[in-house]
């Protein structure tokens, strides 16, 4: 950006993942794509490794509260993931049955 030094997006992208792979395309790369469902399989792996280290579910759920933030089914996505005696669990198949919401079907 040649008017800025800097651009801080904290909280933004915190909120609206998306946002950060928008704006890859529109200041570097406008052919990149960004395939929610390979993100979503790519994390499963990364929270996978994350539990067998002793991490809790709840960290690892949190980011992923905004990835589908407008499309349909986001809010029971959002809901699942959130849902207290699932985060306990610390089981995985949490992200099939939030991903149903929005595809209508187990990822």
């Amino acid at each position: 950006l040649q008017w800025a030094d800097g651009v801080m997006l904290g909280r933004a992208a915190y909120h609206d993942p998306v946002l950060l792979a928008e704006c890859h395309r529109a200041l570097t790369d406008s052919d990149f794509q960004f395939n929610r469902i390979e993100i979503m399989m790519a994390y499963r792996e990364y929270m996978t490794t994350q539990l067998d280290a002793g991490v809790g579910l709840r960290p690892l759920i949190k980011p992923l509260l905004g990835l589908f933030n407008g499309m349909t089914g986001a809010r029971a996505f959002r809901r699942t993931l959130s849902d207290p005696a699932r985060l306990k669990s610390r089981d995985t198949t949490v992200l099939d049955d939030a991903l149903a919401h929005v595809f209508g079907r187990a990822a």
